[in-house]
C-alpha cells in the first residue's frame, strides 16, 4: 500500500514537472515510476517525449523513446500505438523523411492513423503530388474516426504550405467537404481556403458555422469573415450584423475597418450611419469605430454623442493607468514604471482612441487667422520663430559656398535647390556639434536631443525642454517637417513640405506609436531624462541610408547627404553606417573612402530602424539632401570605370572617333508611351537612317550591383519589361553594331553609357534620372501636357550639378496610369500618345547643336 502511495506521489510530481517544463526532474521521476509500475511509466512518458520534441530537443526525445522501448521489451507490455507515432514525429523533426515514410508505410495496416505522418513525410520530402494522392485515404479514416478531424485539417494545411495553386485548393476543398460534419478545425481551414480562392459566399457560410461554435478566432479570421460577407451575395441586412459581430470580437484592429470600409464605399453604403449605429448598439467604446468616425465628425461631436460610454471607457483601470502614463511623459515625469508596463500591452488603436478622447483639437503654428486670437495666449511666438529659424536655417558655411559656385541647369534651379537645402541644415548642425540645441519654446532655457529613431523612413528626434516634444522629418531627403508638443497638443509647422504628414490623424497615429516605444524603453528613457538634467551630451552619429525606394532616390536623397558631410568636413562624426533595403549603387562605405573609419551594418527591417534608444552615446541621422554635387557624380562614374574598364574603353574610343551616342529609354505602367512597342522601333529606324554612324542604346531596367538584394516583387515586372525590350530590338531591324540594349545589365554599366551619351530620349521619371543626372549631353523628355510646373522645375530638370536643362515634349494623356496600390499618391502618372516623328525632329535639332567630343 505504501509503495502504491509513493508511486502516486511520484506521478503527481512528474505531471507538475511537465507542467512547469522542468524536464530534468521529470526524467528522474519517470525512471523511478518505471521501477515500481512499468505500465504507468508507459502511459505517462509520451508527455515527456512531446515536451522534448516541442522544445526542439530531439536527442532527448529519442533517448526517451529508446527508454520506453526498453521498458516494453523487458516487461512484455503490449507495444503501444503512440510509440510508433512518436518515433515518426521525431524522425520528421530530424528531417529524416525517408525512414519516416518507411516506418509509416510498414505500420499503416495495423494503425491507420499513421496515414497522417506518412503524408507529412512525403510533403517534407517534396513529394507533394504523392502526398496529395494519399489525402483521400486520410479522409476515409476520419469518416470513421471523427476525433481525428484536427489531424486531417493540419495535414491539409501543411500540404497547402508547399503547394497552393487553385487545383490543389479545389482538391482539398472536395476532400474536407466530404468528411466535414461541422468540425471546428476542418471548417476553419475550409474558410481560409474559400477566402484565398475568392469563394466569398462559401467562406461567409463557413465562418457562420464557426461563429456557432462560440470559440474565438484570430484577428485575420474576423477580417476575412466581415470581408467575405460583404463581397458575397449577402444582403446588407445580413452582412452589416456580421461586421458588427466581428468589430465587437476584434475592436482594436484598424485593418478590419479599413478593408471593410473600402468594400462598403463601392456599394454606396452610408458608412457614417453604420458606424454610428454600431457604436450606439454597443455597451462599450469600440476604438476602431471611434477612430473611423473621426474621418467624418470632429472630436467634440464624438464626445457629445457617446459621452456615457466614454466616461465608462476612462474609468477602466487599464485606461486610467494609460492616461496617467501619457500625462506623466508629457511633463517629463520619471516615476511611471508601473504605468509603462501596463501601457505597453494596450493595442495601438485603443491608445489612438484614448489620445483623441483625452485631448482637445490640435493647435497649429503658424496659427490660422480664424484661430489666432484664442490660440496665441498660450504660445510665445518669438521663441517659436527662433526655434524654427534654428532648424530651418542657412546651409552651413562650406556647403553654402559650394552651392553658391555650383553649376545649375537654370537660375530657377539654383533658387529651388537653395530653398530645399535649408530643410536639411539641421543634419549639419548635429554633425558639427554632436547635438541639436534649440531654444525651448516654453521656457527661457534650451532644449536638447534625448532620443532618435526612424519609423517608415521618418526620423523622430525627441527633445527635453520644459515639456517633452519631438521633431519629425518627411520625404526621402529627411527634410524637417514639423514639431509636436504633446502637452499643448501643438503642431509647429516647419515649412511648406510634407503637408500630408501633418494631418491630425497621422500626427495622432505617430504619437500612439511613439508612446508605445517609450513604454517599451521606459527604463532607458528615465535614465536619459534624469541624466540630461545635469549635462548636454555630445553624441557620435549613426548615419543611416534607410527606406530607399529606387536607385534615383539613393543618389539624389541619400548619397548626396553623405557627400555634403564630406564637403562640410564633418564626416569623422559618423561612427557607424546602417544601410537597409537594396543599395543600388552600393553602400556609402563602398562609394566613399572617407567613411572607411565607420563600421558598416546592414538591416532588413526598414519599418523601424532603432539602433540607439535613449542613448547616452549615439544619435541617428538619416543622411539626406536634394542636390547631387558633381563630385558625387564623378565618384560613381569612376567606380563604374573600375568595375567595367573594357566597356569604358569601348565607349571612350567610340566617342573620340566621332560616333554620337543616343540613349533611348522607356518604362511601363505609368508615364509611358502608349504604343511604344511599335513607336520606339519606328523612332529608332528614323534616327539610324539620319545618323547611320551613331550608337543607339536602349534602356528600360538595369539591375543593382548586388542583384541578390533585388525585391522579389519586382522580378515578374522586370521579366515583362525584358520581353518588351526584346520585341522593340527585333522590330527595329537595326544590327548589334549600331544598337545596344542594356536592359537587364548592371546599373553601373548604364552609368558608363550615360556618361558618354550625346543625347537622351526618355519618359518622365526614374528612367530619365539614370541618364540625365550622369550626362552633360542634351535631353528630350516626352511627358503629359498636364504637367503644371515650369520646365526648369520639373522632375529631372534640376537635381544634379552640371546637367543640362532638358527639352520637354508635351504629349496627349490617354489614361491615368497604373498605381502601385491604394497608398500610391504620386501625381502625373498619365500614359501618353507620342508621335515618333515629332521626337525624331526634336532629336535632329538637338544633335545639330551637339559638338562631337573630339572637337570640344
Amino acid at each position: 500500500m505504501a509503495a502504491r502511495e509513493a508511486n502516486i506521489k511520484l506521478q503527481e510530481a512528474y505531471l507538475l514537472n511537465i507542467e512547469a517544463s522542468d524536464l530534468e526532474s521529470a526524467k528522474a521521476n519517470i525512471r523511478s515510476i518505471s521501477e515500481t509500475s512499468p505500465s504507468d511509466a508507459i502511459r505517462l512518458i509520451p508527455r515527456l517525449i512531446q515536451k522534448f520534441r516541442w522544445s526542439k530537443n530531439i536527442p532527448e526525445a529519442k533517448f526517451s523513446i529508446e527508454f520506453a522501448e526498453r521498458i516494453v521489451e523487458q516487461t512484455k507490455i503490449p507495444y503501444p500505438d503512440w510509440l510508433v507515432s512518436e518515433s515518426l514525429e521525431v524522425l520528421l523533426a530530424e528531417g529524416n523523411w525517408k525512414d519516416a515514410f518507411i516506418t509509416a508505410t510498414l505500420g499503416l495496416e495495423k494503425s491507420p492513423r499513421l496515414i497522417f505522418p506518412l503524408i507529412k513525410s512525403l510533403v517534407l520530402g517534396h513529394k507533394i503530388d504523392a502526398a496529395i494522392s494519399r489525402l483521400p485515404d486520410a479522409a476515409n479514416f476520419v469518416l470513421g474516426n471523427t476525433n481525428q478531424a484536427p489531424a486531417l485539417a493540419n495535414t491539409c494545411r501543411l500540404v497547402l504550405q508547399y503547394k497552393s495553386d487553385r487545383a490543389t485548393q479545389d482538391i482539398i476543398i472536395s476532400i474536407l467537404c466530404d468528411c466535414n460534419s461541422g468540425h471546428f478545425d476542418v471548417t476553419r481551414l475550409l474558410a481560409k481556403i474559400y477566402y484565398d480562392c475568392g469563394y466569398w459566399r462559401k467562406c461567409a457560410d463557413s465562418f457562420k458555422l464557426l461563429q456557432k461554435h462560440g470559440k474565438d478566432l484570430t484577428s485575420q479570421e474576423y477580417n476575412h469573415y466581415a470581408v467575405s460577407a460583404i463581397r458575397g451575395d449577402l444582403s446588407a441586412d445580413e452582412f452589416v450584423p456580421i461586421f458588427d459581430y466581428c468589430l465587437n470580437k476584434n475592436p482594436n484592429d484598424p485593418e478590419l475597418v479599413r478593408i471593410w470600409s473600402e468594400e462598403a464605399k463601392n456599394r454606396k453604403l452610408n458608412l457614417v450611419k453604420i458606424f454610428t449605429d454600431i457604436q450606439n448598439s454597443s455597451s462599450h467604446i469600440i476604438p476602431s469605430v471611434i477612430v473611423s468616425l473621426l474621418d467624418y465628425h470632429d472630436i467634440s461631436w464624438i464626445k457629445d454623442s457617446f459621452s456615457s460610454k466614454i466616461e465608462k471607457f476612462f474609468s477602466t483601470p487599464e485606461i486610467s493607468s494609460a492616461k496617467a502614463f501619457i500625462d506623466g511623459c508629457e511633463n517629463l515625469s520619471t516615476d511611471l514604471s508601473g504605468n509603462a508596463a501596463t501601457f505597453s500591452l494596450i493595442p495601438s488603436t485603443k491608445i489612438l482612441c484614448l489620445l483623441y478622447l483625452m485631448k482637445d483639437r490640435q493647435i497649429s503654428y503658424p496659427v490660422s487667422r480664424s484661430a489666432r486670437s484664442s490660440a496665441l495666449h498660450c504660445l510665445n511666438s518669438d521663441r517659436i520663430d527662433l526655434l524654427i529659424r534654428k532648424i530651418v536655417g542657412e546651409p552651413r558655411s562650406f556647403w553654402k559656398a559650394y552651392l553658391d559656385s555650383a553649376e545649375y541647369s537654370s537660375p530657377a534651379a539654383k533658387r529651388h535647390v537653395y530653398e530645399l537645402e535649408r530643410f536639411v541644415s539641421y543634419q549639419d548642425l548635429i554633425m558639427e556639434s554632436g547635438n541639436l540645441v534649440l531654444p525651448d519654446p516654453f521656457g527661457p532655457g534650451q532644449a536638447t536631443i534625448i532620443d532618435s529613431f526612424i519609423r517608415y523612413g521618418q526620423v523622430i528626434y525627441t527633445f527635453r525642454g520644459k515639456y517633452l516634444f519631438y521633431m519629425v522629418t518627411c520625404s526621402a531627403g529627411s527634410m524637417a517637417c514639423y514639431i509636436y508638443v504633446p502637452f499643448k497638443n501643438l503642431v509647429i509647422d516647419l515649412g511648406p513640405h510634407g503637408a500630408s504628414e501633418r494631418t491630425e490623424k497621422k500626427i495622432a497615429f505617430l504619437y500612439a506609436l511613439y508612446l508605445n516605444r517609450l513604454a517599451n524603453h521606459y527604463s532607458l528613457y528615465k535614465s536619459k531624462v534624469e541624466d540630461q538634467r545635469k549635462s548636454v551630451h555630445k553624441f557620435k552619429v549613426i548615419g543611416v541610408a534607410g527606406r530607399i525606394e529606387n536607385y534615383a532616390h539613393q543618389v539624389w536623397n541619400f548619397l548626396s547627404g553623405f557627400e555634403r558631410f564630406i564637403i562640410n568636413k564633418t564626416q569623422k562624426s559618423i561612427d557607424k553606417i546602417i544601410s537597409a533595403t537594396t543599395q543600388y549603387y552600393g553602400s556609402a562605405n563602398d562609394i566613399f573612402a572617407e567613411y572607411g573609419h565607420a563600421s558598416s551594418i546592414h538591416v532588413k527591417n526598414t519599418q523601424f530602424i532603432d539602433p540607439c534608444p535613449f542613448s547616452h552615446s549615439h544619435v541617428v541621422i538619416q543622411a539626406g539632401g536634394y542636390f547631387i554635387p558633381r563630385i558625387l557624380v564623378d565618384r560613381i562614374i569612376e567606380y563604374a570605370q573600375k568595375k567595367y574598364p573594357e566597356l569604358d574603353k569601348f565607349l571612350c574610343t567610340s566617342s573620340v572617333n566621332g560616333k554620337k551616342i543616343i540613349w533611348i529609354g522607356f518604362r511601363i505602367g505609368d508615364k509611358s508611351w502608349a504604343q511604344q512597342e511599335d513607336g520606339l522601333p519606328c523612332l529608332m529606324k528614323i534616327l539610324h537612317e539620319s545618323h547611320p554612324s551613331a550608337l543607339l542604346v536602349l534602356d528600360s531596367f538595369t539591375f543593382p550591383e548586388f542583384a541578390g538584394e533585388l525585391p522579389k516583387a519586382w522580378l515578374d515586372f522586370y521579366r515583362k519589361i525584358g520581353d518588351i525590350s526584346s520585341s522593340i530590338v527585333e522590330k527595329s531591324g537595326i544590327s548589334e553594331e549600331h544598337l545596344h540594349s542594356i536592359c537587364g545589365k548592371s546599373l553601373y554599366e548604364s552609368v558608363l553609357w550615360a556618361n558618354y551619351a550625346d543625347l537622351y530620349i526618355t519618359p518622365l521619371g526614374t528612367t530619365q534620372h539614370k541618364v540625365g543626372w550622369f550626362t552633360k549631353g542634351a535631353g528630350l523628355i516626352y511627358a503629359s501636357s498636364e504637367l503644371a510646373a515650369p520646365p526648369e522645375l520639373r522632375v529631372g530638370a534640376w537635381e544634379a550639378e552640371g546637367m543640362k536643362l532638358p527639352t520637354f515634349i508635351d504629349c496627349e494623356p490617354i489614361d491615368g496610369g497604373t498605381r502601385r496600390g491604394s497608398q500610391d499618391m504620386r501625381a502625373n502618372l498619365s500614359n501618353i500618345n507620342v508621335d515618333p516623328r515629332v521626337i525624331a525632329d526634336a532629336a535632329a535639332l538637338a544633335l545639330r547643336l551637339v559638338k562631337t567630343k573630339s572637337n570640344q
